[in-house]
């Protein structure tokens, strides 16, 4: 049957997957979610002690939130300037000055 050599061959690719992972010795494991209106992180140390995980924090305007807008404000020679709240304020205080 064509079901049973899918579900072999997706075993036979979440073993190797698992064999990987358990040689393989990280620090550090991350994840971004870049949303279209908002994005966020979180990471995680492997300390024994620290058996956490950690998730962004955004500050703007006398609140916390754990996502900022997906908003990445650019100088005029296309370098970074900022990301999330401080673009957006940056922008407006641009924009009123124009």
């Amino acid at each position: 049957m064509a079901t049973t050599k899918v579900d072999d061959s997706l075993r036979t690719l979440l073993n190797d997957d698992i064999s990987i992972a358990k040689k393989t010795d990280h620090l550090l494991v991350a994840a971004i979610d870049f949303g279209t209106t908002f994005t966020g992180y979180a990471f995680s140390t492997k300390n024994i002690l620290d058996d956490r995980i950690n998730c962004s924090s955004f500050q703007a305007e006398g609140f916390k939130s754990e996502k900022a807008p997906t908003c990445v404000l650019l100088n005029s020679d296309e370098t970074f300037n900022a990301f999330g709240y401080d673009a957006q304020t940056k922008y407006a205080d641009l924009s009123t000055f124009s």
